[in-house]
């Protein structure tokens, strides 16, 4: 009982009873999702991957950092989620980023994000996670000429660390905004009283995100299998700064800001609509279009 109450409040779920498997993430809960959203000037897609990966082949994608005591998996396995997002309008230019981020499935904690922006302005930022901090590199290319070239290869670059604030372990491990899309699904949040809260590095600080069951509704969806109506569990996303002087900095869940709403088919438990506020544009929501392997 005690450990199933320790992974309720790190969002993870306990493993299956008579599951005899040394990872809690061996049975991955879907292979991969398409949200696709639209506003009155921007459509927008998010394509989401999860890849199970034995930590030995996982580690030499690790890079270390020159601060900090990189974190290191806990188990014999490792979760690397993929995402590519892609946006037209007047005020995106086709912009697309693509983000991989390695997880320990053992804890939710994070261990590397890569994120790769290309359009107008390209740049890389990689972030290794540590146990005192999140290290960055950024890469940019220093001129035209380098824009074609692979993102190791550009020569403008700026290195930083964010140390973590002294009562970070007070939440458990710190994880990555991306992750959240895995744990939805393995959180009891079918459960009236699920409240589940973590610790989450976006940009450049740490915010405590709580997650919490707000009822059921009918919902008509269709996400490649012709329209159909399920039951959606109702989850708010919200979140706040774990530092009271911490400069305001908003927490975005794929590019979503504010109160996040998320609608998870019951059955299935995987997310079917994600509604939060896009900077400069409103409200907006991003309805599932495809699910593949759940």
């Amino acid at each position: 009982m005690a450990a199933a109450v320790a992974l309720f409040a790190l969002g993870l779920s306990a493993p299956a009873v008579g599951d005899t498997s040394t990872d809690a993430g061996r049975n991955l809960p879907w292979k991969s999702l398409v949200f696709e959203g639209q506003t009155h000037v921007i459509r927008s897609r998010i394509e989401a991957s999860l890849e199970r990966l034995p930590s030995q082949e996982a580690v030499p994608s690790l890079r270390d950092s020159p601060q900090g005591t990189p974190v290191r998996p806990g188990g014999v396995e490792v979760i690397l989620i993929n995402t590519v997002s892609s946006a037209e309008g007047p005020f995106v230019g086709g912009e697309r980023r693509e983000m991989a981020v390695w997880f320990d499935p053992l804890s939710g904690a994070a261990l590397q994000r890569d994120r790769l922006r290309r359009g107008k302005k390209p740049d890389n930022k990689l972030y290794r996670y540590t146990e005192q901090g999140v290290y960055r590199l950024r890469r940019k290319p220093r001129d035209d000429g380098e824009v074609a070239l692979s993102p190791a290869a550009w020569t403008r670059t700026k290195e930083t660390f964010y140390p973590y604030p002294a009562h970070v372990s007070d939440c458990g491990p710190v994880v990555d905004p991306s992750i959240l899309l895995y744990q939805l699904s393995v959180m009891p949040v079918t459960d009236p009283d699920f409240v589940s809260e973590m610790c989450v590095f976006h940009q450049q600080h740490v915010h405590r995100v709580s997650l919490e069951h707000q009822g059921e509704q009918r919902l008509e969806v269709n996400s490649g299998q012709g329209p159909r109506e399920i039951t959606a569990v109702r989850v708010m996303l919200q979140a706040r700064p774990l530092e009271q002087d911490q400069n305001d900095e908003d927490f975005a869940f794929l590019g979503l800001e504010g109160d996040i709403e998320i609608l998870l088919d019951r059955d299935a438990r995987i997310p079917v609509r994600i509604s939060g506020t896009l900077p400069k544009l409103g409200r907006a929501s991003f309805n599932l279009s495809k699910a593949l392997g759940y």
